[in-house]
């Protein structure tokens, strides 16, 4: 094998290891928790080069689950369950949120029985007895 071709396979060996390094995928279930660093990060549904631009604008301290990192980019998902695309160095590794607090039971209110009153004839007196 001639030197030339010995250094092509090499330069292309290199080039698809570096490939196979710069994808990262999680699921959804163990994606991590970033958060948006820059004041503003733009979110793209479709991609970077989506013709129109950004779709809307993150904010500093926006959370976000990593689901793809790429070079340059990476495929996430927002908390109201869009999906798209951030720049790399406009996010930062956030800490999983608390789980919320467990809302706290309350105990029934324990009433007393109430006296039920005795029926009364329209006059006031009880009824008079009925015999068949």
């Amino acid at each position: 094998m001639s030197p030339k071709i010995a250094a092509q396979l090499l330069a292309t060996g290199l080039v698809f290891s570096m490939v196979s390094c710069a994808t990262k995928t999680f699921d959804e279930s163990n994606a991590p928790h970033y958060a948006v660093a820059a004041k503003f990060a733009p979110f793209y549904r479709f991609g970077p080069m989506q013709p129109g631009g950004p779709d809307l604008s993150l904010r500093a301290g926006d959370r976000l689950r990593l689901l793809r990192r790429e070079m340059g980019f990476s495929f996430v998902k927002i908390p109201d369950g869009r999906t798209g695309y951030v720049a790399n160095d406009a996010v930062k590794p956030a800490p999983a949120p608390s789980p919320a607090p467990a809302p706290k039971k309350r105990a029934a209110p324990k009433l007393a029985p109430s006296p039920q009153p005795t029926p009364t004839a329209p006059g006031g007196g009880p009824f008079p007895e009925f015999r068949f």
